[in-house]
This record gives structure tokens, sequence and C-alpha cells, in this order.
């Protein structure tokens, strides 16, 4: 099984305003391959 996203965006409403959390990530993860997702905090991390 693989994991594939193309454009994934998440947006959040405050108010008002609109955050943008993740915008237009891709990126494909294959059988038997281990990835790490690294950033600053507050970079969308545990929202992808």
């Amino acid at each position: 099984m693989k994991i594939k996203t193309v454009d994934l965006t998440k947006i959040y409403k405050l108010n008002m305003s609109e955050i943008i959390a993740v915008k237009k990530a891709n990126f494909e993860v294959g059988e038997n391959q281990f990835v790490a997702i690294v950033g600053p905090t507050g970079s969308g991390k545990t929202t992808l």
C-alpha cells in the first residue's frame, strides 16, 4: 500500500480570518519506505 497526496490543503477559519496550515502539499510514500515529517513549530506537521 502507498500513501499519496495531491495538492492537499488545510485552512482553519478564525473569526473573519483564514489560517493556511498546509498549502498544496504533494508527496508519495511507497511500500517499505520510511519517512519523517520535520519542521518548525506551527508549520502544519500534525495537521498533515
